[in-house]
């Protein structure tokens, strides 16, 4: 008996130290684990592809609905990301900055002797421009009362028309029509999906990226330096308006002035493709 009384003794005592050792550790994993957690919640959820209700800004949606509190949209962020809302006023700016290149196109088709290439570029900007435009009032006038998102048609035609005016653009810069046949599935898929609002944020960005690239590439067998042109517009249209939320909403309003550059440098390609 007095051997088992010892050996529990020895055994707890062991068990002592040990805990003696070891809770600190405990208390500091019991604290710092949640906090962790939190910190690394946001990177996790950015990891994950968008959800379908985001397009041009990311809304906690449910929240939104949830909180009765809240009466208008203005001056929220989202909590992924934090993209900017944009004022009407913004919203107005975005619209009236899509003017100058369908003046531009209105000029090529009807007051100039332009050939068909550019005819088929201008055609396919004027094409896209009443949808554009009218998104944009219709942000600025339903300001907080109408989702800019979710559930909005103006906006599907707004995205699905970009691809209906990039298949006349790449046939415009191409004068291919076997390119132009694969351009125009290509987009009359991702118009198909665009309309259905299947798919993420990420896909139809990069659906809208190849399309553009389909009119810019045709360019390198005519004139590498025109090529270039466009290829660096692009560029100067892409980084503003992905980078709208640190220029607190107006880089769409930028985006759209950088289409000039870019219409220019597709109708002077066209011009020397037809």
């Amino acid at each position: 008996q007095v051997s088992v009384v010892y050996l529990v003794r020895c055994d707890l005592s062991r068990e002592s130290v040990r805990f003696a050792r070891e809770w600190p550790w405990m208390v500091a994993a019991t604290i710092a684990l949640p906090k962790l957690r939190n910190l690394l919640a946001p990177l996790l959820a950015r990891a994950h592809c968008a959800s379908p209700g985001e397009e041009k800004l990311r809304l906690n949606g449910a929240a939104l609905a949830k909180s009765a509190s809240v009466k208008t949209l203005e001056g929220r962020k989202a909590a992924e990301g934090e993209i900017f809302l944009m004022s009407p006023f913004q919203e107005v700016l975005n619209a009236l900055t899509m003017l100058p290149t369908a003046c531009m196109s209105w000029h090529a088709i009807f007051h100039s002797d332009s050939g068909p290439g550019v005819e088929l570029i201008a055609f396919g900007i004027l094409i896209h421009f009443p949808f554009s435009f009218g998104y944009h009032v219709a942000c600025a006038i339903l300001h907080g009362r109408r989702h800019p998102v979710e559930g909005n048609i103006a906006l599907r035609l707004d995205l699905v028309f970009i691809h209906v005016a990039a298949t006349f653009m790449a046939y415009g810069t191409s004068g291919s029509r076997t390119w132009f046949l694969l351009v125009a599935l290509f987009n009359a898929t991702c118009s198909y999906r665009t309309a259905l609002w299947r798919g993420c944020l990420a896909e139809r960005r990069t659906c809208r990226a190849i399309c553009a690239l389909a009119y810019i590439t045709p360019i390198l067998a005519t004139d590498i330096a025109v090529f270039l042109w466009a290829l660096v517009s692009f560029v100067a249209v892409a980084v503003p308006f992905s980078a709208n939320r640190q220029l607190s909403g107006w880089g769409h309003a930028i985006s759209h002035v950088m289409l000039v550059s870019l219409a220019s440098a597709l109708f002077v390609a066209a011009s020397k493709t037809w």
